[in-house]
């Protein structure tokens, strides 16, 4: 049982996938339905990334809809960031900047990675 750790952000934990809710998304779902949402997720999530990256004035809403999506998949990491970002984004009436952009594309790349790792074990 295999945790993944990164060091994205400050406040973001470091547990990149829960394991046990994946585990009980392949006992009651299976291998293949997993799989059919993990490509369901990565081309929504990359529709969201490439939107995010014109930085546009919707970016909280962007965010809060990757967020959810992400911890639906088991993606603690990617949710945890998009939900600091979007308090931020809300709290300081900025808009959504380079560096975030940059923090949230390497979580997502990090989290797709470990998330595919996982499942082809």
């Amino acid at each position: 049982n295999q945790t993944f750790m990164t060091d994205i952000s400050p406040g973001v934990s470091s547990e990149l996938i829960d394991q046990q809710q994946l585990k009980d998304d392949l006992q009651y779902l299976g291998l293949e339905a997993v799989t059919n949402m993990l490509h369901l997720y990565q081309d929504s999530s990359q529709q969201h990334i490439d939107q995010l990256s014109l930085f546009p004035q919707d970016a909280p809403r962007l965010l809060h809809a990757l967020k959810g999506s992400s911890y639906s998949m088991g993606l603690i990491a990617l949710g945890n960031l998009c939900q600091v970002i979007e308090e931020a984004l809300n709290e300081s009436h900025q808009g959504y900047q380079a560096e975030q952009h940059r923090q949230l594309q390497a979580c997502w790349q990090l989290s797709l990675r470990g998330l595919k790792d996982v499942l082809a074990d």
